[in-house]
Formats: C-alpha cells, structure tokens, sequence
C-alpha cells in the first residue's frame, strides 16, 4: 500500500449513519427554537388578545340588549332635566332682585331693610360643569366676544342690611325658601345690641336664573303702579 494513503481515515456506513441522526436532531433543535417556539409564543399573544375581544363581543352585546332600557332611562333623565330647568327663570335683573326685596318687606312686618347692594350674573355652570362663578366669555383674535351657546347658570348675589325681630326673622327665611323663583340664603349673621329690643342683620342671598332654555324673560307683574304715559309729554293720566 502506499505511504499517501495511509494517513487517510475511511468512514464506515455505521459513521455516517451516526452523523446523519445527529446532523437532524440539530436540525429539529434549531427548528424548535428558532420557529415553533417563536410561534407559540405569537400563539399566546393571540389567545390572550382572543380573550380581549372576547370580553368587548359580550360588552357589546349586553349593551345592545339594554338599549332600550337605557334609552328609556336616557327620556326620563331628560325630561326630569327639563322640568328642573323649568323652575329657573331665563334671566335675573336688577330689577328683578327690587322687585323680590319690596315683596318681602311689604310681607314680613317689623322688617326694615337698610341697605342692598347686589352682584349680578355669575356664571356658575356651563359647558355641563359648575365653574367658578366668574366670567367665561372669550374675546377671538379680532377681539370680538362671542355670547355663550348652550344652557347657561347664572348667580346673582345679593347682600342686606336689616333690622327685624325673632319673628319676622322666621318669615324672611320662610320667604327665601318658598320663594317661587330659585334663591337660597348664603350666610346671615344675626346681632342684638344690649337692650335692644330688634335684631340687627347682614343676610347674602344668592339668586339663580338658567339661560338657553325655552323660557323667554318676563318683567316683574309690578301691581298699582303706574309705569308709563302713552305721551312722553302728557300730563294726568
């Protein structure tokens, strides 16, 4: 034999039978790792997005299972809004709160009002939440400002100074509460001087109106009182 060809190393059928075997569970290792598991793990990912979108399908349908309850619910909570909304009036003037102090001190008697001062128009709700009672008009860039849309609160103040008795006292209160427009006490201070006989008084009452509602404003029904002459220059009647 020849010196070359003894250094050669001959590979039997059993030796590359062993080598094939092995050659492919490295093969189907590398498949393992590199594919399946990368596609249970996008396997997972689906079935817990499955898991979402099934919730959102049986969301879905209970929701449209109660529409017609929630409809029905959505009718009455708009037409308790309406009749809340009825009770304000449009709009409140100066005049208006005149108006409400004369009946009150022609109503209560030992009542003697000293002095009003008032604070009128306050936003205190808009755009569906209470602000902070200050205004919310917005000029644009032309410096234009534009009137709020909408269903508008307003809160006029107003602040008394008065001398009255404990029972006349229960009367204005009574007055306040009961008093067909929407007005509540904000704070009153009641004192009594040493030997006095009245009560000296400081009452804030706030004054509510409602604006973009179908309600229009109406001047107060002052009765027995003259307003006006047909002629600005006519004398008598």
């Amino acid at each position: 034999m020849a010196e070359g060809s003894a250094n050669k190393v001959s590979i039997s059928d059993r030796d590359k039978k062993v080598i094939y075997i092995v050659a492919g569970l490295v093969i189907v290792a590398l498949a393992y790792f590199l594919g399946f598991q990368k596609m249970m793990e996008q396997r997972s990912t689906i079935a817990a997005e499955n898991v979402t979108l099934d919730q959102d399908v049986k969301k879905l349908q209970g929701m449209v299972a109660d529409k017609a309850e929630v409809e029905n619910n959505t009718e009455k909570a708009n037409t308790e809004t309406e009749k809340i909304l009825a009770r304000y009036p449009a709009e409140i003037r100066t005049q208006d709160v005149i108006y409400q102090l004369d009946l009150l001190e022609k109503s209560v008697k030992g009542l003697l009002l000293e002095t009003e001062s008032y604070t009128m128009n306050q936003v205190f709700f808009m755009n569906g939440a209470v602000t902070e009672g200050e205004s919310q008009d917005v000029a644009d860039e032309s410096g234009e400002v534009a009137t709020p849309t909408g269903v508008i609160g307003y809160r006029s103040n107003v602040s008394t100074n008065f001398t009255t008795n404990y029972e006349s006292l229960e009367k204005i209160i009574d007055f306040i509460n009961k008093n067909e427009n929407r007005m509540n006490i904000n704070s009153i201070t009641v004192s009594q001087g040493e030997g006095a006989k009245d009560l000296t008084c400081n009452m804030n009452v706030n004054m509510y109106s409602i604006a973009g509602t179908e309600k229009s404003y109406e001047d107060p029904a002052i009765t027995g009182v003259r307003t006006g002459k047909e002629g600005l220059f006519a004398e008598g009647k």
